[in-house]
């Protein structure tokens, strides 16, 4: 295990500097030991949604750029769905929200570079339709997390990615104030509702 733990940790370094091909060759070996043990297998499924969201983060072709986040998505829900009372479970949760929010907003910079009518507006469908699954994503977390004195930080947390889906999506439809203003004044809304969170506190 201990070895196991040194070369997540290995693979973890390997993606920071931006190596993701050797970070992805060094999780597959892990993977495929017979030492590893469901704990480390856990970490590696944390450890391969970050290379891939890192991997995200440096792409500059749209399509892949939107694979990768994607991909990242899929490694957090397989981390959940195995590890519903691991520590790092809300933390996983708001992962997935900011990946969809990134995805949106890659969805917003290709409507900018687009000069064809028809493939803005579907581009525009595409990306509310991501917008408004990570708002239906946040508000389920937002449900669980509310009334428990335990998980206080994770309702901000979850309130304050709220936020700012709002505002990300309000962007989205900068010449359509009939659009835009409904989802601004959600965001702040938001802001008003953490305040008196805190307030309360």
């Amino acid at each position: 295990p201990a070895v196991a733990k040194d070369d997540i940790q290995f693979a973890e370094k390997l993606a920071e500097f931006g190596y993701f091909d050797l970070a992805k060759d060094v999780c597959t070996e892990i993977e495929k030991s017979p030492k590893s043990t469901k704990d480390d297998l856990s970490a590696l499924q944390l450890v391969s949604a970050q290379i891939n969201k890192s991997m995200a983060d440096a792409e500059r072709d749209p399509e892949k750029k939107k694979q990768l986040f994607e991909a990242a998505i899929r490694n957090y829900e397989e981390f959940i769905s195995k590890n519903s009372s691991h520590p790092q479970l809300a933390s996983a949760q708001f992962k997935i929200a900011e990946l969809y929010q990134g995805k949106g907003s890659n969805l917003i910079e290709q409507i900018k570079q687009e000069s064809d009518k028809a493939k803005r507006a579907a581009l525009t469908s595409e990306a509310d339709g991501i917008f408004m699954s990570a708002t239906d994503y946040l508000e389920k977390l937002v449900r669980v997390f509310h009334g428990n004195a335990e998980k206080e930080n994770e309702l901000m947390q979850a309130r304050y990615l709220q936020c700012v889906g709002y505002y990300l999506h309000a962007s989205l439809f900068i010449d359509d104030r009939g659009r835009q203003e409904p989802l601004a004044k959600k965001a702040i809304a938001t802001i008003e509702e953490m305040q008196w969170g805190y307030d309360e506190g």
